[in-house]
C-alpha cells in the first residue's frame, strides 16, 4: 500500500464477489494489523487486516479486502477497462498475472489503440 493508515480513516470494504462495498473507518493501528468499525466512533470488528496488504486474516475461506477510495475507483476503472476489451475481442486470462500489473493508464492506451 502507497498510503500510510491513520486512525479515523475512510476505506471501502468488500468481500470478494458476494456483496456491495462498505465504507468503514480504521479505529485501531497496532504493529502489523488494523481494526476498522462500520462507523466513525463505531464498535470495533474483532476481526484483524493486515496493514501491507490490506487483506483480513482469515484461515479459511474468502478473505475481505479493504481499499482506500481512490484505490477502489481505480479498481473499479481497470474493471471497466477490461470489459471493453473483452468486448473487442482481447482477453488477459488471471492465470498470467497481467492483469494486476497493467496500470489504468496502460489499460487506456490499449483500449485506445484497440478501439480505433
Amino acid at each position: 500500500m502507497s498510503e500510510e493508515l491513520h486512525v479515523g480513516q475512510k476505506l471501502v470494504y468488500k468481500l470478494r464477489h458476494r456483496e456491495d462495498p462498505v465504507e468503514v473507518y480504521v479505529t485501531r493501528i497496532a504493529r502489523k494489523y488494523f481494526y476498522v468499525s462500520s462507523t466513525p466512533n463505531g464498535v470495533e470488528s474483532r476481526v484483524r487486516y493486515h496493514k501491507d496488504t490490506l487483506c483480513e486474516e482469515t484461515y479459511y475461506g474468502s478473505a475481505a479486502q479493504l481499499h482506500t477510495p481512490t484505490g477502489w475507483a481505480d479498481l473499479q476503472r481497470r474493471n471497466e477497462l477490461y470489459d471493453r476489451l473483452q468486448k473487442t475481442g482481447v482477453e488477459f486470462h488471471y492465470r498470467t498475472g497481467i492483469r494486476n500489473r497493467l496500470t489504468v493508464d496502460q489499460l487506456e492506451a490499449i483500449v485506445k489503440v484497440v478501439s480505433e
